[in-house]
C-alpha cells in the first residue's frame, strides 16, 4: 500500500472507521480525515519520533538567517562545518546580534529557530558566518498527510489506535459536547505520546554510554 508509513496496522480508512464507530460522528470523511492527520502529526512531533540527521545547505558569508525545511519542526543539534553550535532562544539570539550579550568561552556559536518578516520559519546563526561551511543538524520532522485510504501512520502499529483516540477527543471538543468523554480519549492519546517518546529514547540503544561533548566537557 501507499505511504507514508510501513504497510501494517490501521490504514487511514480504518482509523476513520474507528472514529465513527466509537463516537458516532456524522461529519464528512474529509473532516474526520483532518482530525486523524492532525493527531498523527501531533503524536509523531511531540514524541520526537521522526528525529534524523539533516543537511541544511551551506553557510553564506555575511548571512545569519536560513530558511528551514517546512517538514522540520525543530532542531535538536546543529553543526557548522566541524563546529558544534548550541541551541538558544529567540530572545537570547536578539541580544547576541545586538551586542547586548556575548558567547561564553569555549562556545563556537549558537543557533535559534526564528521567523522571517513574512512569518516563514527559519533558523539563525551567531556569529554571522564569515566562511562557507556545511550545516548539519539532528532534526525533528513532521510526517506528511495520510492522503490515500490505504496510507498507514509512521508510528508503531500498536499505537495506531491512539491516533483514533486523539481524533475522537478533538471531535468532541470541536462540537463542544461530551467534555468528560473527550478528556478520557485525550488522556489515552497523551499516554501514547509518553510511551512513544520513551521508545524513541531507547530505540537501538544497548544501554547508557558516558560520553564527553566538545564545547561542553572540554
Amino acid at each position: 500500500m501507499a505511504g507514508p508509513g510501513p504497510g501494517s496496522g490501521l490504514t487511514k480508512a480504518q482509523l476513520r472507521s474507528r472514529v465513527r464507530d466509537q463516537a458516532t460522528f456524522g461529519e464528512p470523511d474529509d473532516v474526520i480525515d483532518q482530525w486523524v492527520n492532525e493527531k498523527h502529526k501531533q503524536l509523531v512531533v511531540k514524541a520526537k519520533w521522526d528525529t534524523r540527521g539533516a543537511q541544511l545547505g551551506n553557510t553564506v558569508i555575511g548571512q545569519a538567517d536560513y530558511t528551514l525545511d517546512p517538514n522540520i519542526v525543530d532542531l535538536e543539534k546543529l553543526k557548522v562545518g566541524t563546529k558544534r553550535y548550541r541551541g538558544t532562544g529567540i530572545d537570547e539570539m536578539w541580544d547576541l546580534q545586538n551586542t547586548d550579550a556575548t558567547l561564553v568561552p569555549g562556545v563556537a556559536g549558537v543557533f535559534a529557530l526564528t521567523y522571517g518578516s513574512d512569518g516563514t520559519p527559519q533558523f539563525s546563526l551567531y556569529p554571522t558566518p564569515d566562511a562557507v561551511a556545511a550545516i548539519g543538524a539532528l532534526a525533528i520532522y513532521t510526517p506528511g498527510d495520510l492522503t490515500a485510504d490505504g496510507d498507514y501512520p509512521i508510528v508503531p502499529e500498536d499505537l495506531h489506535e491512539a491516533i483514533a483516540d486523539g481524533a475522537i477527543a478533538l471531535g468532541y471538543r470541536l462540537r463542544s459536547e461530551n467534555a468528560q468523554e473527550a478528556a478520557e480519549f485525550e488522556t489515552r492519546f497523551q499516554t501514547a505520546i509518553g510511551e512513544l517518546r520513551a521508545r524513541k529514547n531507547t530505540r537501538g540503544a544497548g544501554g547508557p554510554v558516558q560520553i564527553g561533548i566538545r564545547g561542553y566537557h572540554w
